[in-house]
């Protein structure tokens, strides 16, 4: 009896690190959520009222990926997003619209940013460049 109970110490001593090790390296072993916006700029051409288009945002990682926020960098831009939460390999909408009727004596070419911020270790926020030339209504094409 007294042996038996020696082999199972011994035994548990042996399992309980060799447990411990395979989890703590589970741990690291799948890749973070990545972030991809596809395309990574627009051009809107020549506009005089508002425009709108989109891009896919796709989750590249082994990790669900948090939208944590969404900024634009002038109030004449917006920004949404379909989902908060992309899991890997899945993708969302990325709505996006320009409205150069906020400003009333801007024209000629502009350039505008959509911040995307993200829990993305490598890419905390992306940047999606912008860009429209705003023309009078009675140019427009």
């Amino acid at each position: 009896m007294q042996l038996t109970k020696w082999v199972f110490i011994l035994a548990l001593a042996l399992v309980l690190p060799a447990l411990a090790w395979y989890g703590y390296s589970q741990l690291g072993s799948s890749a973070p959520a990545r972030l991809l916006v596809q395309p990574g700029s627009y051009d809107f051409g020549a506009v005089s009222v508002k425009a709108e288009t989109t891009f896919l945002m796709r989750n590249t990682g082994d990790a669900p990926l948090e939208i944590l926020g969404l900024s634009t960098s002038c109030g004449c831009t917006a920004a949404w997003a379909d989902q908060q939460v992309i899991m890997p390999g899945a993708q969302t909408t990325l709505h996006v619209s320009f409205d150069p009727t906020v400003h009333e004596d801007i024209q000629g070419q502009v350039f505008r940013q959509v911040y995307v911020r993200s829990n993305d270790p490598d890419q905390p926020e992306a940047t999606i460049d912008l860009r429209a030339t705003i023309v009078p209504l009675s140019e427009s094409p």
